[in-house]
């Protein structure tokens, strides 16, 4: 069905002045604004179908006309977007486990280096530290008696080598040398009483016995100088072996204790920076600017807003300190339109009346993440860099936008609101000899305001402002066509007979003959907010006057008339009591309608 052009394919806003031509309207913001508006008065088509009847009698000389405009048209892109700093210093919770704020320096306020700025809950941390003291003084302790005790072994190796085997070794000799002096005196007196014996100054048994003495002795000497051997061969190794490895294992025990000590020791300077960590200054001046996540509120967000009592996360962005000498603009710009950005496009930037100028920097690949109630809506975040002095920006001021897309040079175009589209081709009504007729024509790029013709009229050619109500006419004396043009879409489709039951209201029956067409005309014209009769739905007064009736009081108001609708039905207030009862609303509309 046809449709005036609200929502052009390609469709870019347009603001001249911004890059040397006039002010335009408001941004993309208005036209989704604008699109809501139709969207309630689509309801009221039956009245345009009413106040078309009553109007054919009108001369159509008294419709506007309008000429195409030959001229520079230029494409702009035009959305809100937030002012940010492109370089900020992040202020991060360094808390392990995350802390709560107990305080923090007001928002936008500004701050010199080294400033307090944000102060943290420690109350867990003080208690964690106070049992931490009590592991790391046990640690220590431990450790101390372990040192002393490798120390010892340490000194027990040196004290037998240097020592207590010396001194052994000096007993094996010292018997050895008593050993062999026995030796020799035995010796010597065996000699004596062998003489003796000889001259029979001494007795066998005499001999005998000097003889043993003799023996005894030679093996007191052996003996020692075995005993020397084993100390020196077996002794003294089996006893460094012994106190080597009580020296070993009083080294591993230390070192085990210096190891559990620094782990102690660790955790106790981790839980004590932590608390330092929940006093925090400034990293350098600026002015404050909370980190909060704008899409948190209503869903997707990162948690609670920054603000005293709430809870942070470890590494959650607390404070941006931003760089004030250099701004950018983040603008999330409709998947509809992004395709016709690219970097290095001008913009215009227009903060609080002032304006600035700037570049496109960078255009997401991914959309935006989405909130709850915004549906399938895919936005992407699109960087547009503040050139020159930035003096006066401030992060998270609202900024207009406006990004120079196209300039077309000597183009014909016209108001959107001249032409009309259906079904994808696009309509004017040109005046011939005073007389509506309706004309097909190429469009090119749109804005806000204009859009391109390429083809079908000339700069002589003469279009209609209000094409609608010509279009509206066209539809119902042409319905047959329109009909036959909607069945296009389905060509060769059949439903199956078991879902078009199950689809069929109870009660409903089969559609009467020729409700299938009008049911095609009406959605054409829902659609677009300005099309055919929109079924019984739009048809039906009563329904009508229900829908009018906004307070449900019983009775129009002259504040529930829609403004174009308010001196043609003036003469429905039959009793002049500035309301409009369900029966004069219904005999005001007869009367109309003949």
């Amino acid at each position: 069905m046809s449709r005036p052009i609200l929502h052009p394919t390609r469709t870019q806003l347009h603001d001249p002045q911004c890059f040397g031509g006039s002010r335009p309207r408001r941004g993309w913001a208005k036209v989704a604004i604008f699109v809501i508006m139709l969207a309630v008065i689509s309801g009221l088509v039956y009245f345009g179908n009413i106040l078309g009847a009553s109007d054919q009698g009108r001369s159509m000389s008294d419709e506007p006309v309008k000429k195409p405009i030959r001229g520079e048209l230029l494409i702009t892109v035009v959305e809100d977007g937030n002012m940010e700093s492109a370089s900020n210093k992040d202020v991060k919770c360094q808390v392990a486990g995350g802390s709560s704020i107990l305080w923090i320096v007001p928002d936008g306020e500004y701050v010199n280096e080294g400033d307090r700025i944000v102060e943290l809950d420690s109350s867990s941390l003080e208690d964690q530290i106070s049992s931490q003291k009590n592991v790391f003084n046990n640690a220590k302790a431990t450790l101390i008696q372990a040192q002393q005790d490798y120390q010892v072994a340490l000194i027990s190796v040196r004290e037998y080598e240097e020592g207590t085997y010396k001194k052994d070794l000096q007993d094996h000799d010292k018997e050895i040398t008593i050993s062999q002096e026995n030796l020799r005196s035995a010796e010597s007196a065996l000699e004596h009483a062998q003489m003796m014996f000889r001259k029979g100054y001494v007795s066998s048994n005499e001999l005998d016995a000097q003889k043993f003495a003799v023996q005894r002795a030679q093996l007191e000497l052996a003996s020692a100088e075995t005993a020397k051997t084993v100390l020196e061969q077996f002794t003294k190794a089996k006893k460094l072996e012994e106190l080597q490895s009580q020296a070993d294992i009083a080294e591993a025990r230390k070192d085990s204790e210096e190891a559990a000590f620094a782990l102690e020791e660790s955790r106790l300077e981790k839980l004590e920076a932590q608390k330092e960590n929940c006093i925090i200054t400034a990293p350098q001046s600026g002015m404050i600017v909370y980190a909060n996540d704008r899409g948190s509120r209503f869903g997707g967000g990162q948690g609670a807003s920054i603000e005293e009592g709430a809870t942070v996360r470890e590494r959650q962005n607390i404070i941006r300190l931003p760089d004030l000498s250099k701004m950018q603009v983040k603008v999330n710009v409709h998947e509809s339109k992004v395709e016709e950005l690219q970097a290095g496009m001008p913009a215009s930037i227009v903060v609080q009346g002032q304006k600035y100028r700037g570049v496109v920097e960078s255009i997401a690949n991914q959309p935006e993440q989405t909130s709850w109630f915004q549906g399938n809506v895919k936005e992407y975040a699109t960087i547009v860099k503040i050139d020159g002095d930035a003096e006066g920006l401030k992060p998270g001021m609202t900024s207009e936008v406006t990004i120079l897309v196209a300039r077309l040079q000597d183009v014909l175009y016209l108001p959107l609101a001249c032409v009309v589209e259906s079904k994808g081709m696009y309509y004017v009504w040109k005046s011939v000899s005073g007389e509506p007729k309706r004309h097909k024509v190429q469009v090119g790029l749109s804005n806000e305001s204009f859009v391109e013709i390429k083809s079908g009229i000339d700069d002589e050619t003469e279009v209609f402002e209000n094409p609608m109500q010509f279009e509206q006419r066209y539809i119902s004396s042409n319905s047959e066509a329109v009909s036959e043009e909607a069945e296009d879409d389905f060509a060769g489709a059949t439903v199956p007979a078991k879902s078009a039951e199950k689809s069929m209201p109870k009660g409903s029956g089969a559609p009467q003959a020729g409700q299938g067409d009008q049911g095609a005309a009406s959605s054409g014209g829902g659609r677009g907010g300005a099309g055919a009769s929109s079924g019984s739905r739009s048809s039906d007064p009563s329904a009508l006057f229900d829908r009018l009736d906004k307070d449900k009081d019983g009775s129009i108001s002259e504040e529930e008339l829609p403004s174009f609708l308010k001196d043609r039905l003036s003469g429905i207030d039959t009793d002049g009591d500035k309301a409009i009862s369900k029966e004069e609303f219904s005999e005001g509309l007869k009367s109309m309608a003949k």
